[in-house]
């Protein structure tokens, strides 16, 4: 479970809440994609879906499905998980929304490289995240499309945990917004008491 929920954190870090000054850009469509992430030392197949600010990624490791459904618009996040049949849900700290927050990755500056690369058929565009001697310590590189969808990151967060994710393959086709909901009845959790109360943690 704490693979899981760390993971997906990392990879939350990433989503964005709203575009500002040193800001990554945010998707301008709706898309479904399937890529590879590999965090908290741990690498897995991750699907994820934008719609209209709402951005969601869904991934099963160990035996163990869950989701992460960000309100870009809002700026909040829950994390659901499903363990023996029973469906949990946990809003997402304060503190990783802060960092979701405008991509702004704690502070760090973030200046375009002048650079495309082309990642699972789509060209993107480079984006340099801070240098470690600024602000704040994280530091990598982006690759984002014109329409604003991340399909590659490789970055070092301030943790020293490092964060690597590329697409794998992308459709730009509309979202059922009813994916992004919660499900009904799932029970509400705390963060600690959801990666120690069960397997994996």
């Amino acid at each position: 479970m704490r693979r899981l929920a760390v993971a997906a954190i990392a990879l939350m870090a990433f989503s964005g809440t709203e575009a500002e000054a040193d800001s990554l850009p945010l998707p301008t469509v709706d898309y479904q994609a399937t890529a590879q992430v590999d965090a908290a030392g741990q690498s897995h197949e991750v699907q994820m879906r934008h719609h209209e600010g709402l951005f969601m990624m869904e991934m099963d490791a160990g035996g163990l499905p869950g989701k992460v459904i960000v309100d870009q618009n809002a700026g909040t996040g829950v994390m659901v998980m499903t363990v023996e049949g029973a469906t949990m849900v946990m809003d997402l700290p304060a503190s990783q929304m802060d960092m979701a927050a405008g991509y702004d990755f704690g502070g760090a500056e973030i200046e375009k490289a002048g650079d495309t690369e082309t990642v699972a058929g789509e060209e993107c565009e480079i984006y340099r995240i801070g240098d470690g001697s600024g602000e704040s310590p994280n530091t990598g590189t982006a690759c984002i499309t014109e329409d604003g969808i991340l399909m590659r990151l490789d970055a070092m967060l301030e943790s020293n945990a490092s964060s690597n994710m590329e697409v794998q393959s992308l459709e730009r086709t509309p979202q059922d917004p009813s994916l992004f909901a919660v499900p009904a009845g799932a029970m509400r959790m705390q963060m600690d008491d959801m990666m120690q109360g069960a397997p994996g943690n």
